[in-house]
């Protein structure tokens, strides 16, 4: 229990430093922050630490940060790619 509790919590720091990372961005192009994105990066990041950890349990914190941060920014690419080229599908 340990080691998933360690790895949700370095894959929330590393969503946390690529959070704050997006806040700065949003805040130097003068765009409202949605606080909603932000808790949901946090969360993603820590599943993300904690299933990372069950895969690899080897690799210790480090990976788990790096997988907070890669993680969620993956998520988040994938969710503007769906967004933007939604799936139509035709009904007969």
């Amino acid at each position: 229990m340990e080691l998933i509790t360690t790895a949700i919590m370095w894959g929330i720091i590393g969503g946390l430093v690529r959070a704050l990372i997006g806040l700065r961005k949003a805040n130097d192009a003068n765009r409202k922050i949605v606080w909603s994105r932000f808790v949901i990066t946090l969360v993603e990041a820590g599943v993300i630490g904690a299933v990372i950890a069950g895969f690899l349990k080897e690799y210790g914190a480090f990976f788990n940060f790096i997988a907070g941060i890669a993680g969620t920014d993956l998520l988040d690419s994938a969710a503007k790619m769906l967004k933007l080229s939604p799936v139509k599908i035709l009904v007969k």
